[in-house]
């Protein structure tokens, strides 16, 4: 097995801090691709296994957000603001404000939906598999 470089998470204070997510209103989407272009905090989910994401938007239409889903991963889903649904094998839960959930998304197996007219934010933990076990 060979060893992959991964970004650290280093904090270089010599630097000025990197501008937060916003938490004032946004104007709603203009197109679909807008909505699905998460903000990566942390982009290593090719290389290293893990990944972190932010997503903040609003849309007149709900929002399939299982197509950002990887396969073979465990997310976990700090939801900040708006809901959603998550379904699997004909099973369903719903994702309120200021809730978490996490889960094991499988291709063909699992659809989530964000609803709409409401703002969403979330911050999703991505970890494959081999990497969380």
């Amino acid at each position: 097995m060979t060893a992959t470089q991964c970004p650290a998470l280093a904090i270089d204070r010599s630097k000025p801090a990197a501008p937060q997510p916003s938490l004032r209103p946004r104007k709603p989407a203009a197109a679909h691709a807008e909505v699905d272009a998460p903000k990566l905090l942390y982009p290593g989910f090719s290389e290293c296994g893990a990944g972190i994401l932010w997503r903040d938007f609003e849309s007149a239409q709900p929002v399939n957000w299982s197509r950002g889903f990887q396969p073979g991963s465990l997310e976990l889903c700090l939801n900040l603001a708006g809901r959603a649904a998550l379904t699997a094998e004909g099973k369903s839960a719903r994702l309120e404000p200021l809730s978490a959930a996490f889960y094991i998304p499988r291709a063909g197996k699992f659809e989530a939906w964000r609803d709409a007219g409401q703002r969403h934010q979330f911050l999703t933990l991505q970890l494959r598999l081999h990497f969380a076990t």
